[in-house]
């Protein structure tokens, strides 16, 4: 890995990611009135499903949503049982666990949504995301009863809702994600015109474990003269030759491959390779300079090493 940098104070090598964190529940897109009724809603799934990725979702012959997720998990649990089967087992707790509450549901910031549809899309006054369902830490999966028994949002949204808990739930368990947006993807795929096999196709794409995190850091901060060599209990040694007048050589020897050193020495610049040693060990080596034709020294080389 070959990279350059220019250093104004200080910069670090090694970044760490938060989590992202988990909140279970499933949206709607809503056409909220003045008097706080819904005039019209669509599943977040299912519009991003048309919107994002060009999918059709037809509507669903029945009256009955809870009816007509059962028979999907049915269909799914014969025709795709490496997937279905599990899913119809996750359906059959879920459809137990149902309270339906005379109440606003809290938003959960899990949806991480992208788009949302224009105020030329049926509302002047501009949709808003609305929680229409709630997967609590006890197992209960909340649901607006105003929501579910009005006719404002299609009897397809309402079904495709409870798969979203089921998929949703399936995910956090078996894949670990903490956020609904696979979910949605899955949902709005099992919804649409797709045939069977095309659906199957494009879940095994959603569902390819996506490339880990770069691990959390910690660092410690060391200040070393030119010239200085340092060993002892920190993981790295250090050999830094020369002054920057003559483009000194750095040598930073590294026992851990995920964090390599990095030096601080404003306002000059580094090009840096690694390669693995034969005992083991990484070694950064490159050249360090000053941007201008100076003369240029340094007595002090600012370094940052992994625990």
């Amino acid at each position: 890995m070959k990279f350059v940098v220019v250093l104004i104070f200080s910069l670090f090598a090694c970044k760490s990611f938060a989590q992202d964190k988990i909140g279970n529940g499933g949206g709607v897109w809503a056409c909220v009135e003045p008097d706080q009724s819904i005039s019209s809603g669509m599943l977040v799934d299912l519009f991003e499903a048309r919107n994002e990725f060009g999918l059709n979702t037809p509507s669903l012959q029945g009256s009955d949503p809870l009816k007509l997720a059962q028979d999907k998990a049915d269909f799914l649990a014969t025709q795709w049982p490496a997937r279905g089967a599990a899913w119809a087992t996750i359906l059959a707790n879920t459809l137990q666990r149902i309270h339906f509450v005379n109440s606003d549901l809290i938003v959960v910031d899990d949806a991480l949504v992208r788009t949302k549809p224009q105020a030329s899309q049926g509302c002047a006054q501009g949709w808003q995301y609305v929680q229409f369902a709630n997967f609590t830490n006890q197992g209960s999966v909340l649901i607006r009863q105003d929501i579910w028994s009005g006719d404002k949002i299609p009897v397809l949204d309402k079904t495709a809702l409870i798969w979203h808990e089921v998929i949703y739930r399936w995910l956090r368990e078996t894949q670990g994600d903490k956020n609904s947006v696979r979910a949605r993807m899955i949902v709005g795929l099992l919804f649409s015109d797709l045939s069977l096999d095309e659906v199957k196709t494009r879940i095994e794409k959603v569902l390819i474990p996506p490339p880990p995190p770069a691990p959390t850091i910690s660092l410690n901060l060391l200040t070393v003269a030119n010239g200085q060599i340092l060993s002892g209990s920190v993981m790295m040694l250090f050999s830094v030759q020369a002054s920057l007048a003559t483009q000194p050589i750095v040598y930073v020897y590294v026992d851990n491959a995920y964090c390599l050193a990095m030096l601080s020495m404003a306002p000059y610049q580094y090009n840096l390779d690694t390669k693995r040693l034969p005992n083991g060990r990484h070694v950064l080596y490159g050249t360090v300079y000053s941007p201008t034709s100076g003369t240029g020294n340094s007595n002090q080389v600012t370094v940052y090493v992994k625990n």
